[in-house]
């Protein structure tokens, strides 16, 4: 699915027209299309080599197209240089001046376009309130934290004061704790500025907690384009309900024969007037599968035995065979559950997600 639009009646913040990007004689993206409205925060989200980075970096024009269009805010600017377009970047290397204070590094870009030195502190001094970075500026980057460094970064990009800024996986070099507070920041900074944001990452978290849209990437073709509320319960296939949910959703293949679904776990009866037919894959995330006496009332009821317990703080995940089929489930921590143990699942039908065996799209 390579064309993906959002409603004729949002104005277009970025538009790519029939997008078409070669390495050699290699298509990394081919005939792409893909509408952004003005002020939409939209994540470029996909395993390594899908083609993400190479879009925003031709909507960056860092990367030359073969073929196609780049529209920003109804201007052409497939051929301007990244300078004349329009853009602020943030890399994944924070990529700050060593011998330059923060204050400098913040300025030195508009410096060097000799900007007013009035106009220099005004911007400056904004990018430093919101981004929390004012007792910091006198420092240089030797003495700033890791996240003090992207904010220094992100900063950067800031006082340029344009329409729309462009992020390439600006939270991989951080540790874990790190990136939930700068995920944090980020989405403060577009509900704060309304900006148009493009966001390019592999972490499935990251995009479902900044996303307004998600772009779910394979081999250079967008394979859904949707909220995270969609993308995560109504993904278009197989691929993008692997690829969101950690631990990714649960798939149990069968045939359909008289209005049952056989599968290794157990047969499952269909609602009457079911349309599916064949071979037949159901998805069900290990969250929507409830244990012991809460499966019950469930419309698909298994017995199993548990293999192994993974504690999560919090949470538990529990890994079962239900006949042949391992099966995840995700529980509370403190449910007395163990490894060895028989216990009874369910869940509902309506929770779950059927798909064409042989494509692998969504039915």
């Amino acid at each position: 699915m390579n064309s993906v639009a959002i409603s004729d009646s949002q104005a277009a913040g970025v538009e790519i027209r029939n997008l078409t990007v070669a390495f050699g004689s290699l298509n990394v993206i081919e005939r792409l299309n893909l509408r952004i409205a003005g002020g939409e925060f939209i994540v470029l989200l996909g395993p390594s080599g899908c083609g993400k980075s190479t879009l925003l970096n031709t909507i960056a024009g860092l990367q030359h197209a073969m073929r196609g269009d780049v529209i920003m805010k109804g201007r052409n600017v497939t051929a301007l240089e990244p300078k004349d377009r329009g853009i602020a970047m943030v890399f994944q290397s924070y990529a700050l001046y060593p011998t330059m204070t923060v204050e400098k590094n913040l300025s030195f870009g508009l410096r060097v376009a000799r900007m007013p030195r009035e106009e220099i502190t005004r911007r400056v001094s904004r990018a430093a309130e919101i981004l929390e970075l004012t007792p910091l500026l006198k420092r240089k980057p030797s003495a700033l934290s890791g996240g003090q460094r992207q904010r220094v970064a992100i900063g950067r990009a800031l006082v340029r004061e344009v329409d729309i800024f462009l992020f390439d996986e600006p939270l991989s070099n951080l540790d874990a704790q790190l990136r939930a507070e700068l995920r944090v920041e980020i989405k403060r900074l577009h509900q704060s500025l309304g900006n148009t944001m493009i966001y390019v990452t592999h972490d499935q978290v990251e995009a479902l907690t900044l996303a307004d849209r998600i772009a779910v990437m394979k081999g250079g073709v967008i394979q859904q384009l949707a909220s995270p509320e969609v993308i995560y319960n109504e993904p278009a296939n197989m691929f993008v309900a692997r690829f969101i949910g950690s631990p990714s959703m649960n798939f149990l293949a069968g045939t359909v024969a008289d209005g049952i679904l056989k599968t290794q776990a157990a047969d499952i009866l269909l609602p009457q007037g079911s349309h599916l037919r064949g071979n037949i894959t159901l998805g069900i995330r290990p969250e929507n599968i409830s244990v012991s006496e809460d499966a019950r009332p469930k419309e698909v009821t298994w017995s199993g035995t548990v293999e192994l317990r993974e504690p999560l703080g919090g949470e538990a995940l529990l890994w079962c065979f239900f006949g042949q089929q391992r099966v995840c489930i995700r529980v509370r921590a403190n449910l007395p559950i163990r490894a060895g143990d028989n216990i009874l699942a369910g869940f509902n039908l309506a929770d779950a997600s059927f798909f064409d065996t042989s494509t692998g799209d969504r039915i």
